[in-house]
């Protein structure tokens, strides 16, 4: 192809996935008004150990509403699996050790739909400075892992928490690989 091809062709434009955007729009929505319902903070009462009721309560109202959105989904779904469930509600506390501001939160998300390779290589590093939504977003996995290993969850709770975001963990992992399906996919919808 010549050079004045080139120069002729469209620019690539980056497809947008809108339902990504209502999803994400409608989850701000959430964190705005929503707040932990009572019968359902009896029933993680049920599940978690004092310790691990101490990391739950340490997320943000919004953040303990999405948890128990993802662990009621679970128990609808007949799934009973003790591992899977309080993976479901600890699976966001890495986000407890750098609270992020609500504002902080529409960067990362709109980052991560417009942006993701950026928003792949802005997380790495320490969650300083103009940095810290994206650093946050990609690491807190990890961070609530050792958080939640701490507190005594299972190894494999220990294992859901730290890859709930990783696609590539679902190749990998021999025990627990089905689990992880099914929470990546409910954290998602959720």
């Amino acid at each position: 192809m010549s050079g004045l091809q080139k120069s002729l062709q469209r620019p690539r434009i980056r497809r947008i996935n809108i339902r990504s955007i209502i999803y994400r729009i409608r989850q701000f929505i959430d964190a705005l008004i929503g707040e932990p319902d009572d019968e359902w903070m009896a029933r993680v009462k049920e599940v978690l150990t004092d310790e691990q009721q101490e990391l739950f309560l340490s997320l943000q109202p919004f953040e303990q509403v999405h948890a128990i959105k993802v662990f009621r989904k679970l128990i609808e779904r007949g799934i009973d699996s003790f591992d899977l469930l309080v993976a479901a509600l600890l699976h966001d506390v890495g986000k407890t050790l750098h609270p992020l501001s609500f504002w902080d939160r529409v960067i990362g998300v709109l980052a991560s739909v417009l942006l993701p390779e950026k928003f792949r290589q802005w997380g790495s590093g320490s969650p300083d400075g103009w940095r810290k939504p994206f650093v946050v977003a990609c690491q807190h996995p990890g961070w609530g892992a050792e958080l939640a290993t701490a507190s005594g969850v299972s190894p494999l709770t220990g294992v859901l928490i730290c890859h709930h975001h990783d696609d590539t963990a679902v190749d990998t992992l021999v025990e627990g690989r089905e689990f992880l399906k099914i929470l990546q996919e409910i954290d998602r919808e959720s």
